[in-house]
């Protein structure tokens, strides 16, 4: 037989079967290495004013004997057109208990005269020397309320449409009609409503129609997070890992991909019973000319001792560096409240808002209400709102104040 013959003959089934064994093996080697690449893949992170990457740093996070039972997540809404955090929520997911808590602090909290309009959601713009914005933004909730924060997310406008565009909108119980701009034909009737990128930015970013105007909002922000969740829980976690593979360029984050894929699965064990918003105790005050949000310490303490450390110690009112506006007319929102840039708001609401206090929940803790609602009766879970006469009407902006653009019936960015 020659060579020629000999090279032609049928190759042997031990022979196919080795170099079909040696090929997937090749071909598993390869997904593997893909599948770490992309869970180590970093979204954008947060750089310092010389263009270094800025982790969070270690006397912010939880402290050790408490890692693995608990994770606190700072996420932030930001405006694009001036990097203004309209959206701050603290979430906090017991692990053990499998539950989670959110606390949400108002955009217009007052934190003292070392940011010029002497609001919150600037604090992101003005961050200390050799800090990025982000840490600049930790360093501030930590001295103020003394929580720690492991990870951040933030998320811009346009990232916020095209994540919820991607995850095919989502359902929500509108509790009222939602005049965004009239003129435009932006509006979303009450009801039940299917709602895509756009109109859930109507609906998270509206303010004038509601009674208590910024706090009206978080409730409805609140209403929209539930859906949320429940939406994020629908869809499972194999189509939510490549809508964040999709998308994760519209957000900054300190996590890897695989890091938060590790939380996901741990946010899908929590009951969404057991899921519990609330918003920092406080009421209105004037300072600087502006409408700001003082934030009430005895309240706030009691609240973030009962739901925000489980396991580490309490810390009193007087621990926690909550910086005292020089006066207060106790109407936080009565006519709309500050716009983005610190000046009036065009559009006033159409009636009185009043105080936010907080009352301690009791053994069966209710779940947020609907944004519409204006209680006479405390609340049992979240902070209660009691009506109250506006005693000061909107006055000069402060120069020094961030400026930003609004839509053209006044509402503020979320």
């Amino acid at each position: 037989m020659s060579s020629e013959d000999k090279i032609k003959l049928p190759m042997s089934k031990k022979k196919k079967v080795i170099i079909i064994s040696i090929g997937m093996v090749v071909l598993m080697c390869a997904f593997c290495l893909s599948a770490v690449g992309i869970l180590n893949l970093r979204p954008r992170q947060e750089m310092n004013d010389k263009g270094e990457i800025a982790p969070i740093e270690s006397t912010f996070k939880t402290p050790d004997e408490y890692q693995g039972k608990i994770i606190n997540l700072l996420v932030a809404g930001r405006d694009n057109s001036v990097g203004l955090t309209d959206v701050l929520m603290y979430i906090s997911v017991d692990l053990e208990k499998n539950s989670a808590n959110v606390f949400r602090i108002p955009r217009d909290t007052f934190v003292g005269d070392d940011i010029p309009s002497g609001k919150m959601n600037a604090v992101y713009n003005y961050p200390p020397d050799g800090m990025s914005n982000i840490n600049g933004l930790i360093k501030k909730i930590n001295e103020m309320f003394a929580l720690p924060v492991d990870h951040y997310v933030t998320i811009t406008l346009e990232g916020f449409r095209n994540v919820i565009d991607s995850m095919g909108g989502i359902d929500i119980e509108v509790p009222q009609t939602i005049y965004y701009d009239e003129m435009k034909g932006q509006i979303i009737p009450e009801g039940p409503q299917h709602l895509d990128g756009e109109k859930a930015e109507w609906f998270v970013r509206y303010r004038a129609g509601y009674a208590n105007a910024d706090l009206g909002r978080i409730d409805a922000q609140n209403l929209f997070m539930q859906a949320l969740m429940k939406k994020c829980k629908d869809m499972g976690k194999i189509q939510l890992a490549a809508l964040l593979a999709d998308d994760y360029e519209y957000i900054t984050t300190d996590m890897t991909i695989g890091e938060i894929i590790s939380i996901a699965n741990a946010a899908f064990g929590v009951d969404l019973t057991k899921v519990q918003m609330m918003t920092a105790p406080g009421n209105g005050a004037s300072h600087n000319g502006l409408s700001i949000f003082q934030i009430d310490a005895d309240a706030t303490a009691e609240m973030l001792n009962e739901y925000f450390r489980p396991y580490s110690a309490k810390v009193e009112a007087d621990a926690l560096d909550i910086p005292v506006a020089y006066s207060s007319y106790g109407g936080y929102g009565d006519y709309g409240d500050d716009g983005d840039d610190g000046t009036p708001d065009d559009t006033p609401s159409r009636s009185s808002g009043g105080q936010q206090g907080y009352t301690p929940a009791p053994e069966e803790p209710s779940r947020t209400q609907p944004p519409a609602q204006t209680p006479s009766e405390p609340e049992e879970t979240t902070p209660s709102q009691a009506p109250s006469e506006p005693s000061q009407a909107p006055s000069e902006p402060d120069a020094s104040a961030v400026t930003s653009e609004e839509p053209a019936n006044g509402e503020a960015a979320a």
